[in-house]
């Protein structure tokens, strides 16, 4: 007795392969996108350096160059110096800000994929364990099957036996009636 589509079972075997290339294939993706991820992570690193650094230098450069000037001419507010330092800010921040959102958008692009790949992940489970309860069902039928057919057998050998036995009987009963 067969209970199943014969191409059920190489369907399901060719979805599940298919599902884990996609699965495979996502984690090689994201496995990119953290490496941009890390990439533009370090050049923030290096450029919040670079500023540190600058601000740093300008900083003993503004004491050193105009510490006698002030002295000498008497002033205590060094605006127009600041605003240059009012620019670096502002390009320092303009710069972080594009890396900033450059980040957001690659981490909303892998949750993203994740989301894709567990969705994809639970489908197949549920198939997969739908696939199981289908085979559990189909061993328990053949199981019925195969205990009927033994049953089935073990009566046809008794009758069998039984037979044989009649036969033998008639032909003895056949010969002395002779």
């Amino acid at each position: 007795m067969n209970f199943a589509r014969p191409g059920l079972a190489k369907d399901k075997a060719k979805r599940i392969v298919e599902v884990r290339r996609f699965i495979q294939n996502i984690q090689t993706l994201l496995t990119e996108k953290r490496g941009i991820i890390d990439l533009t992570e370090k050049k923030i690193e290096e450029t919040e350096k670079e500023v540190g650094e600058l601000k740093a230098r300008k900083e003993a450069l503004t004491k050193e160059t105009f510490a006698e000037f002030c002295k000498k001419n008497n002033i205590n507010d060094l605006s127009a110096f600041q605003n240059e330092d009012v620019e670096l800010q502002k390009d320092y921040s303009e710069k972080k800000t594009k890396i900033e959102n450059e980040i957001k958008n690659l981490q909303n692009e892998l949750q993203y994929i994740t989301d894709a790949r567990t969705d994809e992940r639970s489908r197949a489970e549920t198939n997969l364990q739908a696939a199981k309860n289908r085979l559990e069902e189909l061993r328990e039928v053949w199981k019925k099957a195969r205990d009927e057919c033994n049953e089935k057998h073990s009566q046809f050998l008794k009758f069998h036996t039984e037979l044989e036995e009649r036969e033998k009987d008639i032909e003895e009963n056949q010969r002395y009636q002779k």
